[in-house]
């Protein structure tokens, strides 16, 4: 009978104790792998399976410096095994050399070309080197290679959000999600790409779906938040944002975003609070925009210009900085600055339009001398109206003028202006004739009221149809008696962000309650259901007429408001309508409006009378309330 060799014994013991640690490292006992696997190390030190398995295991437990030398060491001793090269490659890029980890790892897919895994951890390192397209190509030939790679497929994703593929991230996404539902970062990946792609719904279902599979990511919590907001959910935004921010203190971004929908709460303290707080984790612009913003809001317009400036210290290139230091500043009625500040409006990220490229240089002002100059529209109606109330300047000045305009506008402007080329400004309209200048309207007050004192002495400009204002009349005249009073509370483009800014018709109840005035419907969007309830509630009508255009038909808004007594109104296109027509106005203000440069009486149009919520006024009602006793005097024919 033979008797077995020390070497065979050896292999045999060294075989069993393998076994044995690879089942207690499958089956969760790591404390034994490990142990066993030391003890085969120590007996054999050049064991290739026992260092790619202690590799694995540090690996599993976050040791990446003992999972780098034992598979360093598995390279070693066997440099042509692309499973070795990718896990030390994986290794090296988590210990931050990520120039030998993109070495092993080309190394590891020249030795295979199908082992998927290499592929990926390439992908990663050369995403961390910033090379997004070879990325891209590393994981598309990942998922190529094993098309049932979760993995694959998650990275991929990820390595396309990154180049603002949101499309195909998406259905990286849904497919990596597909082979592994409980995949959280997929579905991060997902809701990420949709709300890129303005898919609230879907981006908010894959954003609740990560957080309830996974542990809270303030990430996810503070876009989940952003679209709550967006989608007029006020509550469930703070919420998310309050959560955020207690997972994750330390996080700016959680904070800047808590406070946005506190500001949309109308809880101003509580919002500056929460941006001070962002500024003081991370002092970049955004930060300080955001805090001056809700400062200015509040009243403190020099604190306003002081964030601002902050803002632009930061960054001097960064125009959102600039354009809203160029809103605290002329609503603290400096309006030299201001109107600098304002020519940044081009490149701020609430700017809707683009500057124009047309051949003619910017006109550069008065001293120029006489010539032609065409002036374009850029910004909403009611600012359009606002800045046309230069044009009469431009003629004084003896210059020819062509203005590009709202074509609403065109019939109203042209009886205006009867000496100015008033063109409409439609879709695909190019500028025809030969100019020495050009202008944007919004570039008109730096060039020609660079003070307070350039605003006096101004009249209603707008010239209504005389036919229909006598077709109004009869129309008016027909009403009970009383005062005849147009009312507009809201804007037509109200969201949860905007809402803040405009009363509602239960905030007007002081109005309604006012003697002598009979209301007239100014409100030009949907509102049966408001009027339904002011009828309802407190036995008032708003007296309408069907078949009233009060949206595109300006030319008949002017008449209409030209026969009316006077206007109630909130910061919409209706103010300077009425403005520009003359009739005495009553504008309620919320705070945040700076075109009155801070003043209670409007400098562009003089029959406008400002009533502005204080900063510590919750709701509108006290300042409706102002609003009531002043037209209840004006009524019974005191000084109003």
């Amino acid at each position: 009978m033979t008797t077995p060799s020390g070497t065979g014994q050896r292999r045999r013991a060294a075989s069993g104790q393998l076994k044995a640690g690879l089942k207690a490292h499958q089956l969760g006992r790591l404390d034994e792998a490990s142990r066993l696997y030391r003890s085969l190390l120590a007996a054999e030190p050049n064991n290739i399976d026992a260092h790619h398995l202690s590799g694995l295991l540090a690996l599993s437990r976050h040791q990446i410096a003992a999972a780098s030398i034992h598979f360093s060491r598995a390279v070693e001793l066997s440099p042509a095994t692309a499973a070795y090269r990718s896990n030390y490659g994986h290794t090296l890029r988590l210990v931050g050399e990520v120039d030998r980890a993109e070495a092993e790892l080309r190394q590891a897919v020249q030795i295979d070309p199908t082992f998927a895994e290499a592929w990926i951890n390439l992908g990663l390192v050369l995403l961390d080197l910033e090379r997004v397209s070879e990325a891209i190509v590393a994981l598309e030939t990942s998922v190529r290679c094993e098309p049932g790679s979760a993995l694959g497929h998650l990275n991929l994703g990820s390595a396309l959000l990154r180049a603002g593929r949101f499309a195909e991230s998406g259905a990286s996404s849904d497919a990596a999600i597909a082979l592994a539902p409980g995949l959280v970062p997929a579905y991060r990946n997902l809701g990420v790409a949709a709300h890129q792609l303005g898919a609230l719904e879907r981006a908010k279902t894959a954003y609740l779906k990560a957080l309830a599979l996974g542990p809270a990511d303030p990430d996810v919590l503070t876009n989940l938040g952003i679209i709550f907001l967006r989608q007029g959910e006020v509550a469930e935004s703070l919420l998310a944002h309050e959560r955020a921010v207690a997972v994750a203190p330390s996080l700016a971004a959680a904070w800047l975003n808590r406070g946005t929908a506190l500001q949309a709460a109308g809880r101003l303290d509580e919002a500056r609070d929460s941006f001070e707080r962002a500024v003081t984790l991370d002092a970049r612009g955004p930060s300080f925009t955001a805090l001056g913003n809700v400062v200015s809001e509040q009243g403190n317009f020099a604190g306003a210009v002081s964030q601002h400036e902050a803002a632009v210290a930061w960054n001097p290139a960064f125009a959102d900085g600039h354009w809203n230091l160029a809103l605290a500043l002329l609503a603290g009625g400096n309006l030299g600055r201001g109107w600098d500040e304002y020519e940044w409006r081009w490149g701020a990220s609430s700017c809707s339009t683009t500057r124009r490229a047309y051949p003619w240089p910017d006109w550069p002002g008065p001293a120029a001398g006489p010539g032609r100059i065409l002036i374009w529209r850029e910004q909403g109606l009611g600012d359009e109206l606002l800045f046309l109330t230069c044009l009469p300047d431009l003629v004084a000045l003896g210059l020819v003028v062509t203005v590009l305009v709202s074509p609403r506008l065109l019939p109203l402007l042209r009886r205006s202006f009867p000496t100015v080329t008033v063109v409409a400004d439609e879709a695909g309209a190019s500028a025809k004739g030969q100019f020495d200048w050009q202008l944007p309207l919004g570039s008109l007050p730096g060039r020609l009221r660079r003070s307070r004192p350039t605003f006096d002495d101004r009249q209603p400009y707008l010239v209504p149809a005389p036919a229909r204002v006598t077709a109004w009349q009869a129309r008016l005249g027909a009403l009970p008696p009383g005062k005849r009073i147009g009312v507009c509370w809201r804007t037509g483009l109200l969201t949860a962000e905007r809402r803040r800014h405009y009363p509602s018709v239960d905030e007007c109840e002081a109005l309604w309650q006012v003697p002598g005035v009979v209301w007239v419907n100014l409100q030009y969007d949907e509102c049966d259901a408001e009027v339904a309830l002011v009828a309802a509630r407190w036995r008032v009508t708003i007296h309408r007429w069907p078949g009233d255009d009060l949206r595109d038909d300006l030319d008949g808004v002017a008449a209409l408001i030209a026969g009316l007594d006077g206007v109630v109104t909130a910061p919409t296109a209706v103010s300077s309508l009425a403005g520009a027509v003359g009739t005495p106005t009553w504008l309620v203000d919320s705070g945040s409006d700076w075109s009155s440069f801070g003043e209670d009486r409007s400098p562009w149009f003089p029959s406008i009378q400002v009533a502005r919520k204080m900063s510590e006024e919750r709701t509108f009602g006290p300042v409706v309330e102002r609003v009531a006793l002043e037209l209840a005097g004006w009524a019974r024919g005191g000084a109003g």
